[in-house]
């Protein structure tokens, strides 16, 4: 695992990876609804070292593992960001200066 130039990781993003929010019934809530914001790429998992090395120079997120035999496909993995404070003050920022 290595950290990667900004403007690798830059690129890779904007072909791999999005923001997307996340919207879940939620009992306890006013408004019945739990909504989430999360950066994430996702990839087959023999890439995995790239989304280590993306996570290592982010200095954040968590890698899942992904089953999807039941389409027939490779196994795949996701770095996810779901933590505020990381988007806020590492990912917007990065992206910002890349």
């Amino acid at each position: 695992m290595k950290y990667l130039p900004g403007d690798y990781i830059s690129g890779f993003v904007d072909g791999e990876g999005c923001f997307c929010i996340s919207i879940s019934k939620h009992k306890t809530s006013k408004t019945g609804f739990n909504a989430r914001l999360i950066f994430e790429i996702e990839l087959r998992a023999d890439d995995r070292e790239i989304l280590e090395s993306i996570g290592k120079t982010l200095d954040c997120g968590r890698i899942y593992d992904l089953n999807y035999d039941r389409y027939g496909w490779y196994p795949h993995v996701k770095l996810a960001i779901t933590k505020i404070v990381d988007i806020k003050e590492k990912v917007i920022p990065f992206f910002e200066k890349y």
